[in-house]
């Protein structure tokens, strides 16, 4: 009987290794969406928010262009947060550090950013105030340099407020 262990030992670390090396570059990411999307959707977890939105930007700028299979659960969790109010953060504060990741999303994932276009700018125009318009404006020259005139199919709801910092 031992004999059967020990020969079954070497191929199941071989069988491992090739699921590694195929599936799991797939599955790391996905179950660590599944744990930190569970700590956006709740509230009583606000304070872990800001090192959540941060995870989620250092896993999507780590994989690079493979992140876009899954950032179309991650944008709408990000605008989620940053339209309702921090519980625990200043709200100003988790506004900057949500549209600053954001950016460095944008940059990673280009123009794939280009279906969630109309609700980012949606959202912008939702949250705008004083405190956050560089940051905002910072993530407006990185949508419209990755996804360029498409953006001026929206621009008309961000008009009053670009014109107002004029």
């Amino acid at each position: 009987a031992e004999k059967e262990v020990e020969n079954t030992d070497p191929n199941l670390a071989e069988m491992t290794s090739m699921i590694e090396s195929s599936v799991m570059d797939e599955v790391y990411p996905a179950v660590a969406t599944d744990a930190l999307l569970k700590i956006l959707s709740d509230p009583t977890q606000a304070q872990y928010w800001p090192r959540v939105v941060e995870s989620f930007r250092f896993m999507i700028v780590s994989m690079g262009i493979k992140s876009v299979s899954f950032i179309w659960r991650v944008i709408p969790a990000y605008l989620s947060v940053l339209r309702q109010p921090s519980v625990s953060t200043d709200q100003n504060q988790m506004s900057e550090i949500i549209l600053y990741n954001l950016s460095k999303i944008v940059n990673t994932v280009k123009e794939h950013i280009r279906p969630y276009l109309k609700d980012i700018v949606e959202c912008l125009n939702d949250i705008w105030n004083p405190s956050c318009e560089c940051d905002i404006i910072e993530l407006l020259s990185h949508l419209a340099r990755f996804v360029g005139t498409d953006l001026k199919l929206y621009f008309h709801i961000l008009l009053p407020r670009v014109v107002e910092i004029l």
